[in-house]
């Protein structure tokens, strides 16, 4: 389960639709159905999002935790691959809200975030994370 803000009631919400504004390219905002509203969120803003059995918690930067139904393989293709990496079957984070990357032991790799929150990467997923990040950096230079 994901860290939600204190208070609210745990009840599945109904099933939940999901819609990218605009056209086939990845949009800035998505519009997510939690419970029975529809919210606007801009992409952007996006930190992480992970997989939580039959939900997805999508964190933002300032720190409003979204609680959806709606499966992470398909919120990664809405979410794009130009921004979001996949750095673990249940996780993506936005490329561009990466602060730091650390070599842990064992091989593997732990990002902080632009908000403070750390997460460690796949071991199967290093070779692709490390890849991505340096080519992004190579366009930015």
């Amino acid at each position: 389960s994901c860290s939600t803000s204190p208070g609210r009631d745990h009840a599945a919400p109904p099933p939940v639709a999901f819609t990218a504004s605009g056209t086939s390219s990845p949009s800035e905002v998505i519009f997510v159905k939690s419970g029975f509203r529809q919210i606007a969120m801009r992409v952007p803003e996006i930190v992480f999002v992970e997989a939580a059995r039959n939900y997805v918690c999508i964190h933002q930067e300032n720190g409003v935790v979204l609680k959806t139904r709606v499966p992470i393989d398909r919120l990664a293709q809405h979410l794009g691959t130009e921004r979001f990496l996949r750095i673990h079957r249940g996780r993506l984070v936005n490329m561009e809200r990466i602060r730091s990357v650390r070599s842990l032991a064992g091989g593997r790799l732990q990002l902080t975030m632009s908000e403070g929150s750390t997460t460690v990467v796949a071991r199967d997923r290093r070779r692709a994370v490390i890849a991505r990040i340096s080519s992004a950096a190579e366009r930015r230079a």
